[in-house]
């Protein structure tokens, strides 16, 4: 330490000098302050701006004397109650709400054959909305509540951004493998026989999550937990130690919001227009469809026959704007995110305005959790046949009849049905 004898404001002495010598009057009176809390304040501020140091004397002090004196150096640890009890409110509880339906929409789609060869996506989506929700809201609360010390281990640190990336890929990946799946299936018939399988679509989804997971690890990797003040645990924070890291991060945001949102979504689109093209299009019929119906109208096809072709094209009209729809919350809910996360790479942190930390920042992560909780709430106003499975599953409100068909006629089985949890075990029907 430099001797306590020479001395200037702003110079590396007052950076290396003790608490008393800052307070006492001699030292106040030669460097014109008035009040001590405010010389204190500019040398412990100078030092750590200018020369990259934190003030000898904050490793003097201990408890909550040292929590007030690192806040001089440091981001708030929480900030006004008034904005953070409503944001952390409203989190709680996207995130309980999406808990059980990601949870239910998952056991529902597992348990009922007829909507596995359409909902394996959904499935990986669920899954990847229960992982952000189950595992990074808590600490999103908890970082709003005490932003440090962090106390969360190093491990969390990491998760905490590597699971929201990872995460964000997947959910976007998976839309665009379904629309792809659904494009193929209505615009090509033919094709779709040779590309669309309940087997290719779990490979997919397999590399879906390997290739999100993989994108991710530049964020575990910079991401980590270090103090602030070297030696003293209570400034220790979870954030980007390094400006070589930053700019890695920084780079990957842009490239993420481009490669993995932006043109995803543009491709989604168009598939979209292509199939309401061909579904809802005035004399647009896809070729081999409109032949076969010609065919059979030669061969004189019954009323029923009709019927049943009417329905199933009301049924794939109804799935494709489910999917349509999920695909555009998504969209709408991701977007404000990847904006607010690219902004500074335009304008630095320094010149951005306060609404940007307090308004626009939480809006996004309020947005980013109703994206994860909205999805099981889509498929059961969208789709009567997920709401009659999730009611014959969950809700036990239909009878456990399983149909059997013999060559001329369909008769009813009266037995437990498997699928329907609260028949499991019994024999009786629900």
């Amino acid at each position: 330490m430099l001797s306590e004898s020479s001395y200037k404001m702003g110079g590396p002495n007052l950076c290396n000098v003790s608490y008393e010598f800052l307070i006492n009057d001699a030292t106040l009176e030669e460097n014109h302050y008035n009040t001590a809390s405010s010389f204190v304040y500019d040398v412990t501020y100078d030092c750590y701006t200018q020369s990259g140091i934190c003030a000898y004397y904050l490793y003097e002090m201990t408890g909550e004397t040292l929590i007030d004196h690192l806040k001089y150096i440091m981001i708030p640890q929480h900030y006004e109650y008034a904005k953070v009890i409503p944001f952390i409110t409203v989190v709680g509880l996207l995130c309980l709400v999406g808990i059980i339906g990601n949870l239910l929409t998952i056991v529902v789609i597992l348990r009922n054959r007829i909507l596995q060869t359409t909902s394996n996506y959904l499935v990986s989506m669920a899954f990847s909305d229960l992982l952000i929700l189950l595992l990074t809201g808590p600490m999103e609360v908890a970082y709003e509540l005490k932003a440090w010390p962090w106390t969360y281990t190093r491990f969390m640190c990491r998760l905490r951004y590597f699971l929201i990336e990872a995460c964000t890929f997947t959910s976007v990946l998976n839309i665009t493998s379904f629309t792809t799946e659904r494009y193929i299936a209505i615009c090509h018939p033919i094709k779709a026989k040779s590309y669309v399988s309940h087997s290719r679509a779990i490979k997919i989804i397999v590399v879906i999550w390997i290739v999100s997971l993989g994108v991710s690890i530049p964020l575990f990797l910079g991401y980590d937990t270090y103090e602030i003040c070297p030696g003293i645990p209570e400034s220790t924070v979870c954030s980007i130690p390094t400006n070589e890291w930053n700019n890695i991060i920084d780079r990957l945001y842009v490239v993420s919001a481009t490669l993995l949102f932006l043109i995803p979504m543009i491709l989604i689109t168009i598939f979209y227009s292509l199939i309401a093209r061909v579904l809802y299009g005035v004399n647009v019929e896809v070729a081999v469809r409109r032949n076969s119906r010609r065919a059979r109208n030669r061969n004189g096809i019954n009323h029923n026959e009709k019927k049943k072709e009417n329905s199933i094209e009301r049924s794939r009209k109804q799935i494709v704007k489910m999917l349509a729809l999920v695909a555009g919350c998504f969209a709408s809910c991701w977007l404000p995110f990847h904006i607010i996360r690219i902004l500074p790479n335009f304008i630095p942190y320094e010149n951005l305005p306060i609404i940007y930390f307090d308004v626009f920042y939480k809006i996004s992560i309020v947005l980013m959790y109703t994206s994860a909780t909205i999805n099981p709430i889509l498929y059961n106003i969208m789709s009567a046949r997920f709401r009659q499975a999730f009611k014959k599953t969950i809700l036990c409100q239909e009878s456990c009849v399983s149909p059997t068909r013999s060559r001329h006629h369909e008769t009813f089985q009266t037995t437990a049905d498997p699928h329907c949890l609260k028949c499991r075990g019994t024999s009786t029907l629900c």
